[in-house]
């Protein structure tokens, strides 16, 4: 647009206002400094508002101004189109923002369609497409075979990352998965796959111990299952129960020891001889609504007192077993410096205790959650005199770390006063260990934790009630 005028602009101020401008100015400046000094993130926020909503807002009054006094209609109106855009423009984006959603990318203008194949494989754990589809289900404009795809898009994500199960909460899809299967939306084939992803495809041997000649029992477990079952969003329990077990293709008897949190453990009694064994599990499993469980020991309950199934199911899992001679190594002490378990070993107390009979009690508490796969003896030193406490074994295994060995104390007759430190000695001891057959190495270098204190609450006695 271009604009003609026979008369050139001239800026002029008064005294008046020149006084006014710089009265407001000064106080302007203060209250910017305080605003600085008090609370920088509302002054960065005024200062981004005077660098450029105040300008605008004087150059569209100064060119309304300009057009009323030269009565040029084009000018003056052109100053007020310039004033009406901006709340046209924020209109607009409040508009779509109704349809796209508060999702990034503007989900909610997406068909359902786009939105599973294209957008859900690239954010299968963020919450933004699950959550737009949430909504779809609560606005009657998602279809069960929409929904399905979805959750089965989640499936093949499961079974890719950990095809032996999640075992692991589904934050973020758990809400969508609960409000299709109220909703109806969710067919029980795809529900059904999503607890096989979730749980595994089948019961987990644990690794069975190696056990010597002559020994006359042996443990076994098998796990199923997951303790963030509750975080899925279905409405379907696990259930499972250990109908036999059979040692090389023959049953045996075996003692339940625990069925607890998705664990069996049991024992046999009985001599197996040296070789190669294999030891076979066959299982009874079950999805049953989880409303129909209420108040039950699902674990003691054998499949014929169980309620109505939504789907009943049998597994067989074998697992080999050796049984050696009593003069094999079982377990190696290497060197390798990739097997030192030395950072992962903290002394957590040590404690001088007196006891009910006057003597004293030394306590050594150790923090192992860190370590690598070892086998110790320990001992302690106090004052020059070494003794004995106990013993401590870890192993690392896929699913987690498993420990073990006796109460690490030792009684004493007596103590200096003034000792208020010791040395600890973890000797390497791979008998306590060889029972765990993933466990093929250790570290094979005795440990010794210098200058340990000791909490001396023998000497807190205190004087009798008169």
């Amino acid at each position: 647009m271009s604009i003609a005028t026979d008369e050139p602009f001239r800026f002029r101020i008064s005294l008046r206002g020149l006084l006014i401008a710089l009265f407001i100015l000064g106080a302007g400046f203060g209250v910017l400094g305080r605003l600085f000094r008090q609370n920088p993130e509302i002054f960065a926020a005024v200062v981004g508002a005077l660098s450029t909503i105040v300008p605008y807002t004087l150059a569209v009054g100064t060119i309304i101004r300009l057009g009323l006094k030269r009565r040029q209609p084009g000018l003056w109106m052109w100053g007020i189109s310039l004033v009406v855009i901006p709340f046209i423009g924020f209109g607009v984006i409040a508009i779509t923002q109704m349809f796209a959603g508060t999702s990034p990318g503007n989900l909610g203008l997406q068909s359902t369609t786009l939105l599973i194949d294209q957008q859900l494989p690239k954010q299968i754990d963020a919450p933004w497409v699950w959550r737009e589809l949430e909504k779809r289900v609560a606005t009657g404009t998602l279809l069960q075979e929409e929904a399905d795809a979805a959750v089965r898009q989640l499936i093949a994500h499961m079974k890719a990352t950990k095809p032996e199960g999640w075992d692991q909460p589904l934050s973020w899809q758990k809400d969508f998965i609960a409000s299709a299967r109220r909703n109806g939306l969710l067919s029980d084939s795809v529900t059904f796959e999503l607890c096989d992803a979730f749980y595994g495809p089948d019961p987990r041997i644990q690794p069975l111990p190696r056990i010597r000649e002559g020994t006359s029992q042996f443990d076994m477990e098998i796990e199923y299952g997951s303790p963030w079952s509750s975080h899925t969003g279905v409405d379907l329990s696990l259930l499972w129960h250990v109908d036999r077990v059979l040692l090389n293709g023959s049953p045996i008897k075996v003692e339940q020891r625990y069925n607890d949190r998705g664990r069996w453990g049991g024992l046999h009694n009985g001599t197996v001889p040296v070789g190669d064994h294999e030891v076979t599990f066959e299982v009874t499993c079950a999805y049953i609504d989880s409303a129909k469980l209420i108040g039950i020991d699902s674990g003691s309950l054998p499949p014929a007192r169980w309620p109505n199934t939504a789907k009943r199911w049998k597994r067989t899992v074998s697992a080999p077993f050796r049984v050696f001679t009593a003069d094999e190594s079982l377990v190696r002490l290497t060197t390798d410096p990739n097997l030192n378990p030395r950072s992962g070993i903290q002394v957590k107390r040590c404690v001088v205790q007196t006891g009910n009979d006057n003597t004293k009690k030394v306590i050594l508490e150790l923090d192992l959650s860190g370590a690598l796969s070892m086998s110790w003896d320990v001992s302690i030193t106090l004052a020059g005199t070494e003794i004995p406490l106990g013993s401590r074994w870890v192993a690392q295994r896929k699913n987690g770390q498993a420990s073990g060995g006796s109460g690490l104390s030792a009684n004493i007759e007596s103590l200096d006063p003034v000792i208020e430190y010791a040395d600890i000695t973890l000797t390497p001891a791979p008998e306590h260990i060889e029972h765990r057959s993933e466990v093929t190495e250790i570290w094979g270098k005795p440990i010794t934790l210098s200058g340990v204190p000791v909490e001396r609450i023998d000497l807190e006695v205190q004087p009798p009630i008169e």
